[in-house]
């Protein structure tokens, strides 16, 4: 159970900080998690390569919230594994576009 939690605190955390930056530095409200994603690699707040690596989160995170269709613990092992590995590209992807906008 502590890694669905972890995994799903982690989506939750990376998609707020997206939705936040996209509301507050591009007037844009996504309406989904998913959306969240897409227009932070159109605004240019990730990389093309960090969306890829993103694309699918939304989903996964309500996966582990709700519980659809049960939990394949092989493959939520195999996306904690990725979040794990996908967490230091994301806050370092932020940290550069911080810097690009001026702090």
């Amino acid at each position: 159970m502590a890694v669905e939690r972890a995994s799903a605190l982690a989506a939750e955390i990376i998609i707020d900080i997206l939705s936040h930056i996209l509301t507050s530095d591009h007037n844009l409200f996504p309406e989904t998690y998913e959306e969240a994603i897409e227009l932070s690699s159109n605004q240019k707040i990730i990389t093309g390569a960090l969306y890829k690596e993103l694309k699918g989160l939304g989903g996964y995170r309500n996966i582990l919230i709700h519980e659809y269709l049960g939990l394949d613990y092989g493959e939520v092992y195999k996306n904690f594994k990725k979040l794990v590995d996908v967490i230091p590209l994301f806050q370092r992807e932020i940290i550069q576009y911080m810097d690009r906008r001026g702090g």
